[in-house]
């Protein structure tokens, strides 16, 4: 049991990705506690596992398209520095303005 713990504490701190998934957490929550608008530390809690996650999936997805794993900490970073509602929001419109006018192009 603790060969395999050790096992799991060297691969996450020699892969970067997992590195700027830490990074990404820990500053979502630091910046929802700076901001002060959220009052449960569930909500701030969820906040930073969720930005964690998005900086692994982005980083695992530039492994996989060939990307340095390094675009792993600029995508934690900046999702973490404006937060989750802003970049939902920001891709909601993406996605709307991209069905609009694949919607165009079809009739």
């Amino acid at each position: 049991m603790n060969d395999n713990l050790s096992k799991w504490i060297e691969g996450l701190a020699s892969s970067p990705v997992a590195q700027a998934a830490l990074m990404s957490m820990a500053l979502a929550v630091l910046r929802v506690v700076y901001d002060d608008k959220e009052t449960t530390w569930t909500r701030v809690m969820l906040e930073g596992l969720m930005s964690g996650m998005l900086t692994l999936m982005a980083g695992l997805s530039a492994r996989g398209l060939g990307i340095s794993e390094a675009w792993a900490f600029v995508f934690g970073g900046v999702l973490a520095y404006v937060g989750l509602a802003v970049f939902r929001k920001t891709m909601l419109q993406i996605v709307k303005v991209r069905w609009a006018k694949e919607q165009d192009t079809d009739e």
